[in-house]
C-alpha cells in the first residue's frame, strides 16, 4: 500500500477512523471515554499516531471533527516510535516516499515528538532481540512518557522478536495489558 498512500496516508486513515467513531459513538453505543487504540508493527506506530495527536489537528484534513479527539489509552506491541534515525531504512524509506529527506516531515509523523504532559496512558510491549523494530524505540519512548509524568508500563520479552511471542508469552502480555487498562479505571 505505500506505492498507493504513502506518509501520512496512513496515519489520516486512522484519525478519520477515530472521528468517525466518535461522530457516530450514540449510534454504536460507544463510550467515548474507554476508546483504545491498539496495534503491533507498523500499527502501534499508528496507534501511536492516533491517539497522541489528541485535538491536534495536523493529519484530520480528510475528516472534520468539532468535539474533543481523545483516547483513554494506547497499546503499543513494537512500534516504530521515531522514524528520524530510522529515515533511510528500506521500509520507512519507502513510506515516507519523497518526505524521506525532509527531517521536520519525518518528525511530524513519529510519535515520540508528540508525547506531552496531557498524552493518554500508553502501554508498550517490546522484544530485546527485535530484528525488525530496534528495541531502543521503545526505550527512548517509554523515557519520554515517564519524563511528561504520562502512565505507561513497558514490558520487555527477554529474547523477544518482532511479535514471535510463546503462548505463554501472549497469556502474561495478556494479563499485564489488562492489569494496565484496568488500573485506568475506564
Amino acid at each position: 500500500m505505500v506505492d498507493v498512500a504513502p506518509a501520512p496516508a496512513a496515519i489520516q486513515d486512522v484519525r478519520c477512523a477515530l472521528i468517525y467513531l466518535l461522530k457516530n459513538a450514540n449510534e454504536f453505543n460507544i463510550d467515548t471515554n474507554k476508546i483504545v487504540i491498539m496495534g503491533g508493527s507498523s500499527g502501534g506506530h499508528l496507534a501511536l499516531m492516533g491517539g497522541l495527536l489528541a485535538t491536534e489537528k495536523h493529519f484530520d484534513n480528510n475528516c472534520e471533527y468539532e468535539g474533543e479527539i481523545k483516547v483513554a489509552a494506547i497499546i503499543n506491541k513494537y512500534g516504530v516510535s521515531d522514524l528520524v534515525p530510522l529515515k533511510n531504512w528500506s521500509s520507512a524509506k519507502k513510506w515516507l516516499g519523497n518526505y524521506y529527506l525532509d527531517v521536520s516531515f519525518v518528525k511530524s509523523v513519529s510519535p515520540i515528538y508528540w508525547v506531552n504532559k496531557n498524552s493518554p496512558p500508553v502501554f508498550i510491549i517490546h522484544g530485546d532481540e527485535d530484528p525488525i523494530v530496534p528495541y531502543a524505540q521503545s526505550i527512548e519512548l517509554y523515557q519520554k512518557l515517564v519524563s511528561f509524568g504520562v502512565k505507561t508500563e513497558f514490558v520487555t520479552i527477554p529474547k523477544g522478536k518482532h511479535g514471535k511471542f510463546s503462548a505463554n508469552e501472549n497469556a502474561m502480555l495478556s494479563n499485564k495489558m489488562w492489569n494496565f487498562l484496568n488500573s485506568l479505571e475506564l
